[in-house]
């Protein structure tokens, strides 16, 4: 589901993104658990170092998406996580009623995204519940997650929203409603997912779960899936486009800039002297990638657990 900002503030009620071409869902559908639970062990986790910031700090996109669902932002902590494989911290936020994921899930999962995936991510920020019954957001770059949501299959969709508009500006953004991407789905005989059915980014980011499983899982998506040819074309071209952004090792090349630290409350003045310094201290590139429309993922279009 996609839709440009100024439709709705929060998750938008109506998707104006064009329908994919309507191939039918692979059988047997896969369920994103058998998905997460396989590839996990194959995606390595990273050391990481965390450090919070000063009482009274957030970060501005933190904070307006907290008040967008009527959360006080005192309740937010706010964190700098330091993997060992970029040399700029990731600036994350957490509601501390949220019970899954907690931080140090939190910090986990993501770090087990391959660094040159990460650096298309600006912020993760975590809440209890995003509103209009959506389990994650992608929007600028930014991704968050609803309470219980950020498995490594929602975390992986989410994170290919933001390859989708930012890792091959080249042939077009985004890059699912390029010819290249369109022509390979015409060129299949299913769709990914159900959810994969509603729209072209949809469509691509359902991909990105099963491309990293292919890539990643001794056996490949064949080793759950019998009918994988069905989606081969898929497959091939989101692997193939995104080539070194999928693979483990190395370090960071580039990052895009964090957004501004604001004061917590609007209405007490806090220390100046406090402030965070975000701005980057390496020789990372620093990414100029265009405004994106905010997409939610829908709970209800997930596909299942495996005892949903």
């Amino acid at each position: 589901m996609i839709v440009p900002k100024a439709v709705a503030s929060l998750v938008p009620l109506a998707a104006l993104a064009a329908t994919q071409g309507q191939n039918p869902v692979i059988n047997p559908e896969l369920s994103r658990q058998q998905i997460w639970e396989r590839l996990l062990p194959h995606m390595p986790a990273q050391g990481a170092a965390v450090h919070f910031w000063e009482p009274g700090w957030i970060y501005e996109s933190c904070k307006h998406e907290a008040e967008l669902r009527g959360l006080n932002a005192n309740d937010i902590e706010v964190f700098n996580v330091h993997y060992g494989d970029c040399g700029e911290p990731w600036i994350m936020c957490r509601h501390r009623a949220v019970t899954s994921p907690t931080r140090d899930e939190m910090i986990d999962i993501f770090g087990r995204l391959p660094v040159s995936t990460r650096q298309y991510i600006r912020h993760v920020n975590v809440f209890p519940d995003l509103g209009n019954g959506a389990a994650g957001l992608f929007y600028n770059y930014n991704i968050m997650f609803g309470n219980g949501y950020m498995d490594l299959y929602v975390l992986i969709h989410e994170s290919s929203h933001a390859l989708d508009y930012g890792a091959r500006p080249d042939v077009g953004s985004p890059f699912s409603e390029t010819s290249a991407w369109q022509n390979a789905y015409f060129s299949d005989s299913a769709s990914p997912t159900p959810y994969g059915q509603t729209s072209w980014v949809e469509g691509y980011a359902e991909m990105g779960p099963l491309g990293f499983y292919d890539k990643h899982v001794p056996g490949g998506l064949g080793n759950i899936q019998p009918n994988k040819h069905q989606i081969q074309n898929q497959l091939n071209t989101f692997t193939g486009y995104l080539n070194w952004v999928l693979d483990f090792g190395g370090t960071c090349r580039s990052r895009l800039p964090n957004t501004e630290p604001v004061p917590m409350s609007n209405s007490f003045r806090v220390n100046m002297v406090n402030k965070p310094d975000v701005s980057f201290k390496s020789n990372v590139t620093v990414m100029d990638l265009p405004e994106t429309p905010r997409i939610p993922t829908t709970k209800k279009h997930l596909p299942k657990r495996l005892h949903d």
